[in-house]
């Protein structure tokens, strides 16, 4: 994880307004900035998209064990609707999603994204030279 200090204090409540879910746009409004600044921090500053990335898997990780305190009930309401006969569709329906929710069933969605700065620009620049291969090729 990166050092609280590589991120100036509007970094850093840049990444808290973002773990909200809010959009570049209303960060870059509350925190009276462009949208372009929110922006370029998330797509080219190392640091600022290490933080971000480790936030996002701290809160993930969070979740996802509230989650799992819901599986014995999901699955007590999966073993219930198959004997019962009155419209167990929606219950099922919401024990499914929950099983899903925490790969029980189903793909494994977690957030994903280097938290080490050197990782997340080694990255970029992978990116980078497979767009420039690309273009050459495509020339």
């Amino acid at each position: 994880m990166t050092n609280q200090d590589d991120l100036t204090v509007m970094q850093e409540k840049a990444i808290q307004l973002l773990m909200t879910g809010l959009s570049d746009q209303a960060v870059a409004d509350e925190l009276d900035m462009a949208r372009q600044t929110v922006n370029n921090w998330r797509h080219n500053d190392a640091a600022f998209a290490a933080r971000f990335n480790a936030e996002r898997q701290a809160l993930w990780s969070t979740h996802r064990e509230k989650l799992r305190s819901l599986v014995s009930q999901a699955v007590d309401v999966l073993a219930e609707d198959m004997a019962a006969t009155l419209e167990p569709k929606l219950r099922q329906s919401a024990a499914i999603r929950v099983l899903k929710a925490v790969s029980l069933y189903g793909q494994d969605m977690k957030p994903s994204g280097a938290i080490d700065i050197g990782q997340v620009e080694r990255d970029w620049q992978a990116n980078d030279d497979m767009l420039k291969l690309f273009e050459e090729v495509s020339a």
